[in-house]
């Protein structure tokens, strides 16, 4: 019962813990407002933390057991709440920046892109950052998309289509002429299958891997107007610059850490060694370019 005391007393929040953390949390709120970020529910979740930490003081100085969990919690969801929109924030300028240069580009069509940013920016301005957030990374998505060579990838599993009808049609015919060519013909068609299912999978992750490489290219764009906005046209604060700078790369570091993820997939997920050879290219020793 002792033991059992100490441990929660020790692992309880404080007044001044919580207090601490609600004026960090308050320095945030004066941040997004010096991005120009909507704060009423940011607000209002502070002011509610406030009166609650007040409130909970108030009782432990009355000799009753406050409750200050209760407060860290809503301090926890005022966090969570600043910390998505200042990144939100940031993410729609790269985005925006991005979605400029590519309309140059009058054979590229994103319209989907711009349906799914102009929605995130709908998000973002009620305050549902966590869903502008995901719209983001749809948009995204929608620009590897467009940028994607469909019309080859669609050619490409036709002829594979056609050749694997006109493979079956001829196993049937050698069917009872040669029933051990028929198992090894039924075995091939099996490794067929096995190497179409890894083409979609790598083809899902160079889909991916186009994203993210998109993400970090405009990311580089902003960062370099950043620094001429700062060294040579001297139009924003040290602080507005280290702010944005640091966040910048942040960002570039998450998506060139999931680049060098997908790129190990691609690498180690090979589909050649799989791809069965016979006769002549066994002796001469074929081909083992990857795909």
């Amino acid at each position: 019962m002792i033991f059992t005391a100490l441990t929660v007393s020790v692992l309880s929040v404080t007044y001044g813990e919580v207090s601490s953390e609600l004026e960090t949390a308050e320095g945030k709120l004066e941040d997004m407002e010096d991005n120009e970020i909507p704060t009423s529910e940011a607000e209002k979740i502070f002011e509610d933390a406030r009166d609650s930490l007040e409130s909970q003081r108030y009782l432990e100085t009355m000799g009753e057991e406050p409750d200050y969990e209760g407060v860290q919690e809503l301090v926890d969801r005022l966090f969570e709440k600043t910390d998505n929109s200042l990144r939100a924030r940031d993410e729609l300028d790269v985005l925006e920046e991005r979605l400029e240069e590519l309309k140059d580009d009058e054979t590229l069509e994103i319209s989907e892109a711009e349906q799914s940013y102009e929605r995130a920016v709908e998000e973002f301005e009620d305050q549902n950052f966590e869903s502008a957030l995901e719209s983001v990374d749809e948009t995204y998505e929608r620009i590897s998309e467009a940028r994607s060579a469909q019309a080859r990838v669609q050619a490409y599993a036709e002829s594979r289509g056609q050749n694997l009808l006109e493979f079956a049609a001829s196993a049937r015919e050698d069917f009872f002429e040669n029933p051990v060519r028929y198992s090894v013909t039924g075995l091939l068609i099996l490794s067929v299958f096995f190497v179409l299912s890894k083409i979609f999978i790598r083809f899902r992750n160079k889909r991916e891997l186009k994203k993210e490489r998109n993400k970090v290219e405009a990311l580089n764009s902003l960062i370099e107007d950043l620094q001429t906005s700062y060294y040579e046209n001297d139009d924003i604060s040290t602080m507005e610059y280290k702010v944005k700078f640091e966040k910048f790369e942040e960002m570039e570091r998450e998506a060139k850490k999931k680049i060098r993820s997908i790129e190990k997939k691609l690498e180690n997920d090979s589909i050649s060694s799989f791809i069965p050879k016979t006769g002549p290219e066994l002796k001469s020793g074929g081909s083992n370019e990857k795909w």
